[in-house]
């Protein structure tokens, strides 16, 4: 199971509560009643998401669906995320989910595949970007570097403000 998941509940506590039902919007229904005046048994389980994806509340914890059912049939929790093999999040039937790492999961995005054979200088700039903006800000960006960069700029530029002249010493200043 990958780090960022919670367990899932026991396949007894499971198969006690649900059913599968590949005909349900969410793919599974209540064989009992949930606490609460909301649903009863028979009722599709759980709620859609605005991502498209199905949660159910168990035991005062939300769990994704394709998650509970994956578990369900394979009765183990899945090792790494669910992937939609459709891409289409509300479409929870088992032969529609398969065990993936996190990679591979985004690798099946819609976004990704329409890009994958996209060879135009638009997408290398973008993509380059991308990795380059999101290196910088990540190793350099703190409040002293931010400090002392502008303070440099400042001297080199012949000084923003009038006091600041080009031969001002950075080490001293600092």
């Amino acid at each position: 199971m990958y780090k960022n998941a919670k367990p899932l509940p026991s396949l007894v506590e499971l198969e006690k509560r649900f059913e599968i039902d590949p005909t349900a919007p969410s793919g599974l229904r209540w064989k009992v009643n949930p606490r609460g005046p909301w649903a009863y048994a028979g009722d599709p389980a759980g709620r859609q998401l605005p991502t498209g994806y199905y949660q159910t509340k168990v035991n005062g914890s939300h769990y994704y669906n394709s998650r509970l059912i994956w578990k369900m049939v394979n009765g183990k929790d899945p090792e790494q995320v669910i992937d939609h093999i459709d891409n289409n999040p509300s479409n929870n039937v088992i032969s529609n989910l398969r065990d993936v790492t996190q990679r591979e999961n985004l690798m099946n995005r819609k976004d990704y595949k329409e890009r994958e054979n996209d060879r135009s200088f638009t997408t290398y700039v973008r993509n380059l970007f991308r990795t380059l903006a999101s290196n910088i800000f990540t190793a350099f960006v703190s409040l002293p570097f931010i400090s002392s960069s502008i303070y440099w700029i400042k001297c080199k530029c012949g000084g923003w403000l009038n006091n600041h002249s080009k031969d001002c010493d950075i080490d001293n200043e600092i």
